[in-house]
């Protein structure tokens, strides 16, 4: 097994699930889940924003951090595109005595849930945008003319859904993101079994593709994890495809807690 200094330990019963480790992964070694709530909140008082404003996040995931935010009394409503996700989420609300559902929907199909013009601000967090192409969890080919015409369309579908003067979060994988494989924490599952949890990402620049995954490594060294594979989608890239879906403006912004992504907030 490939050695790190990192001393995280994620204990399961049994093997867990991709989406199971990335959300444990989450909540004890990528993120302070309360500071990045108390600075998500912070963010939306200076947009503006308040615990009346409804607030739509399109990519809930396990429910991160749209549980935290109803937990503190905001109004959100949630969707995601994958049903293991999706069936997690529900899990963790009813656990933590939250009432949140989270709707199945991809983001060509918001317009015939939500009413045009409904929300203030409207979230996409994760990385997750760059999937607008597919390639979550599976092999898709990738296409640079296709990519972006999909962005430009995906982010109207955003747009549509929010109110004038609304504001989409968006983040994305950073410009000089570099290629890397390393082990961020250690499992430890059934009858004691120990494994490696590891980040794979590799960004080829001549055919524009950016290909990742997490790996369960196990001691016999047999990897396995779902491939991720997207469009490697620059910062002018997006904000262009912004501007195009008819925001008026794409700004940047930064939370202490958020050191894996960088923030953009577009301006309908």
């Amino acid at each position: 097994m490939e050695q790190d200094s990192n001393d995280t330990v994620l204990f399961f019963e049994y093997e867990p699930t991709f989406v199971e480790m990335l959300e444990m992964l989450m909540e004890k070694r990528l993120y302070d889940t309360s500071a990045y709530t108390v600075e998500l909140e912070g963010l939306f008082h200076r947009l503006g924003y308040d615990k009346e404003s409804r607030i739509l996040d399109v990519a809930a995931g396990s429910g991160f951090p749209a549980l935290n935010l109803v937990e503190h009394g905001y109004t959100i409503e949630c969707s995601d595109g994958a049903e293991d996700q999706i069936e997690l989420f529900h899990r963790r609300a009813r656990e933590r005595g939250v009432s949140l559902s989270c709707k199945q929907l991809y983001w060509n199909e918001l317009s015939q849930v939500y009413a045009p013009e409904t929300y203030d601000a409207v979230l996409c967090r994760g990385n997750s945008f760059i999937f607008a192409v597919g390639g979550w969890n599976q092999d898709v080919p990738i296409d640079r003319e296709v990519a972006l015409r999909t962005y430009t369309e995906t982010a109207k579908s955003f747009y549509d859904v929010l109110k004038p003067g609304g504001v989409l979060y968006l983040d994305k994988f950073k410009d000089d993101e570099v290629n890397h494989k390393e082990v961020v924490a250690k499992i430890r599952y059934g009858e004691n079994v120990t494994a490696n949890i590891v980040f794979w990402t590799e960004r080829d620049p001549i055919y524009k593709v950016r290909r990742a995954t997490m790996l369960l490594q196990k001691e016999d060294g047999s990897e396995s994890g779902p491939l991720n594979i997207g469009y490697d989608l620059t910062a002018p890239e997006l904000e262009c495809c912004l501007l195009n879906a008819g925001f008026s403006s794409v700004d940047r912004a930064m939370l202490p807690s958020e050191t894996f992504f960088d923030i953009y907030l577009a301006r309908k």
